[in-house]
């Protein structure tokens, strides 16, 4: 028994949690922290919240002392346990034997700011800086306030190494560091020698065997430790292997080519497309370039993003800052903004101030035609442009002027030559000359169509046309545009019908109401379903057999009733009775119907046109239908006359007019006649409709004449086509060389 309490009570006092580091490990018991040694003597008794750094460190003593936590602070503690600094930062992550990186809360923002204490709990760099990152040598330190952020390079007692007056220092290897200037180019510094280089890089990167990437417009290189280049920046991609080995890989090689395969120019980019007459977007990692072709190739940028030219102007961001520049790359902004979105005739562009917007307008040739800064903008629509200004809505037309002042707390586009707009409180409708259509005195309006609106005011709910009259209304029950319908809500949200002219067709009784067409409505009672015309005449009477299988088609609806399908008119009468076992929609007066597991097809009369013998088939489209007999698909005409053999595995109608085919997993083409215009042996076709068709096969594209002449060789990775410049652009990748570096 003695032996048995002994154990109990060594087990209690043992630690429940242990991590060790080196000869030294932290414990815990009851929640509480201390470090014992390899030997299990106690060195820090269990009495703290945390021991150690608040971020995880290689050694738990740095020089005699090892931080700990208490109440959410941290302080410093000798390894005999007594106390070097009471818990009062936030932080403390130790840089060497001699000095620890610490934060705290600014005193009156509250924001997190580091400084440098030593092992003996001195402070050796003040606290006064946004960011530090530390290094075994120095201090990389940081500024920044609402407008700027500075950054500058310390040593552990806040001497100054390198003014903090640069945009950004990174640390690249011992001793060594990236440092950006204003221009956002980058140099090379050592702690020993300073600037090794130029500001030249868009970006260093990292040292690896004595080695670094620089990024240059794109394009990359390789420098050494002393900042020598050894390889230039000039290629996609460095790769540094072993034995200073280097291999390089260039960017894919471009051709602007004609369809009948003359190069007119060759380029080197990641990415290459169209953005205006003679001009083009080229991609180099993350940097675009405008590239302008005439004469001789002329280059701007780079940017982190171009737009699409619209007439002779597109917008680009640099720097998180748009602008708008012309046909040269030139800038024709008189100043920067945060933001440019672009409709088919204008670009908008937006500066805040604070919390605020204020949008001016340029049209598509580069004109400000705005005459004020604007709060808001929308899309310009029948001529005029909705403005924001004083809180209150306006229209400007083409050259700024406002037209239609801004005196109204919301617009809407113009639409049928209306705007529906609030004034007041209430709200209305103007033209564009802004007269009033509508007079401002409901609560609520809403455009049914061209010449009908739903209103409310008050507890009235009901239709006006544009001259103002009242079609209908209503004093308690609401009104709303439902699936296409005019629908009037009564009890338990049951709902009734109320047609375009102001009619009341039925009383709100049914669950749901859906417009099929000019004339007809589908409405649903507990789970049956009835037809009612446009007159409120029922159509078909509710039935839980009667199931719409699709909406209006060239004025029939396809209906299920019985298990069996067939097609009502829009004023619900029968036309083809409900025999089939399947239909598809009439096309072209014809429709799909199946009998006996076979499809063929029926006029409008429910005469049997085309007999069902396939086993699928398509709807009419231009003239033409798809069947497939077994597993094989070919064309119809009208008549039912097979215009193309059965031996396609697939067919798909283009939008061309024409027809690819599938045999074997090669694909070819067809006319919408069935003659055979591209031979199945590719393994993927694209038609252009220009004549012309790109093809691929064994991953390599080139490109086929409707006649079947090879035009374009099949030699490219990319192949596109470019309908702007009407030529093609034909890109070749490029594989790893191996290259000696620059002595």
């Amino acid at each position: 028994m003695k032996y048995l309490l002994s154990i109990l009570i060594i087990c209690l006092l043992l630690p429940s949690y242990a991590l060790e580091y080196g000869s030294y490990k932290i414990v815990q018991r009851k929640g509480k922290k201390g470090i014992i040694n390899d030997k299990g003597q106690e060195v820090i008794p269990m009495l703290y919240d945390d021991i150690g750094w608040s971020k995880p460190a290689m050694r738990v003593f740095v020089g005699n002392c090892t931080g700990y936590l208490q109440d959410g602070k941290w302080g410093l503690l000798h390894k005999n346990n007594s106390i070097i600094l009471p818990p009062r930062y936030n932080k403390l992550i130790p840089i060497n034997d001699e000095f620890v990186l610490a934060t705290q809360a600014h005193p009156s923002s509250k924001k997190e700011i580091f400084g440098v204490i030593n092992t003996q709990g001195g402070v050796t760099t003040p606290f006064k800086y946004h960011y530090i990152d530390a290094t075994k040598e120095f201090l990389i330190a940081h500024l920044q306030n609402n407008f700027s952020h500075k950054a500058g390079i310390i040593d552990f007692k806040n001497n100054v190494l390198l003014p903090l007056t640069y945009a950004n220092i990174i640390n690249l290897s011992h001793g060594l560091v990236g440092v950006q200037d204003n221009s956002q180019k980058y140099a090379l510094w050592a702690m020993e020698s300073g600037f090794l280089t130029k500001f030249l890089f868009d970006s260093i990167g990292s040292f690896e065997n004595s080695y670094a990437h620089v990024w240059e417009n794109g394009t990359q290189g390789i420098i050494n430790r002393a900042g020598k280049v050894k390889i230039d920046s000039s290629w996609k991609q460095v790769r540094i292997g072993e034995n200073s080995q280097f291999e390089i890989k260039q960017f894919t090689d471009w051709q602007v080519i004609t369809a009948n395969n003359k190069t007119l120019f060759d380029l080197a980019f990641d990415d290459f497309m169209p953005i205006g007459k003679n001009l083009y977007k080229g991609k180099k990692a993350k940097l675009n370039f405008i590239i302008r072709l005439g004469e001789n190739i002329r280059l701007s940028g780079p940017f982190d993003e171009i737009s699409t030219f619209i007439d002779s102007t597109a917008w680009i961001v640099k720097n998180n800052k748009y602008e708008l520049i012309n046909t040269k790359g030139q800038v024709i902004t008189k100043e920067p903004y945060d933001s440019i979105w672009s409709s088919d005739s204008y670009h908008f562009c937006m500066k805040r101030f604070g919390r605020d917007q204020a949008w001016s307008i340029y049209n598509s040739f580069g004109k400000k035609i705005s005459k004020w800064y604007y709060q808001d903008v929308q899309k310009e629509s029948e001529g005029l442009i909705p403005v924001k200004r004083k809180g209150h809505w306006g229209f400007i037309v083409s050259d700024g002027y406002e037209q239609i002042p801004c005196t109204y707390k919301s617009v809407m586009p113009f639409k049928d030559g209306t705007s529906l707009v609030g004034y007041l409180g209430s709200y209305g409708l103007i033209d564009t000359n802004n007269q009033w259509v509508l007079q401002p005195k409901q609560d609520y309006l809403e455009q049914l169509n061209a010449s009908t609106f739903l209103f409310k005011n008050g507890n009235k709910h009901g239709l006006k046309n544009r001259n103002g009259q009242v079609l209908f209304e209503s004093s308690w029950n609401k009104l709303a545009i439902e699936n296409g319908a005019v629908v009037i809500f009564g009890y338990n949200n049951k709902r009734g019908l109320v047609n375009d002219l102001g009619n009341q067709l039925t009383t709100p009784k049914y669950d749901s109401v859906i417009r099929l067409g000019n004339s007809i409505y589908l409405v649903q009672l507990d789970g049956q379903n009835g037809l009612i015309k446009a007159n409120g005449k029922t159509a078909h009477t509710l039935d839980s057999l009667l199931t719409l299988v699709m909406p209006e088609q060239e004025q029939y609806l396809g209906i299920k009733k019985d298990g069996k399908y067939g097609f009502v008119d829009t004023n619900g009468n029968l036309r083809v009775a409900n025999r089939y076992e399947d239909i598809q929609p009439y096309a072209e007066q014809r429709a799909a119907i199946k009998i006996m597991g076979k499809w063929g097809f029926i006029d409008k009369y429910e005469e049997i046109i085309i007999q069902p013998r396939y086993g699928w088939v398509s709807s009419f489209s231009r003239g033409l239908a798809r069947f497939r007999k077994g597993n094989k698909f070919g064309l119809l005409d009208k008549e039912g006359n097979e215009l193309f053999s059965t031996r396609a595995d697939s067919l798909e109608q283009l939008p061309t007019d024409r027809y690819k085919f599938i045999v074997d997993g090669m694909e070819g083409l067809i006319d919408k006649q069935g003659k055979q215009l591209i031979y199945p042996k590719y393994d993927q076709i694209k038609d252009l409709d220009n004549g012309y068709v790109i093809i691929k096969r064994n991953n390599k594209l080139g490109l086929i004449s409707l006649e079947g002449i090879h035009t374009i060789p099949l030699a490219f990775d990319i192949l596109e086509y470019d309908s702007i410049n009407n030529v093609y652009l034909a890109g070749k990748h490029s594989n790893w060389e191996e290259t000696a570096w620059m002595e």
